[in-house]
């Protein structure tokens, strides 16, 4: 059985110059691996 979760984005700092670094999760098993 597929569980699919909606992911959260979160604020990693404070915006630099227009930027900022983000984290996601939680991915799906296998997401990224070739």
């Amino acid at each position: 059985m597929l569980v699919i979760q909606r992911p959260t984005v979160e604020p990693i700092g404070s915006p630099e110059n227009n930027r900022q670094k983000f984290s996601v999760g939680p991915l799906e098993p296998g997401l990224g691996h070739t």
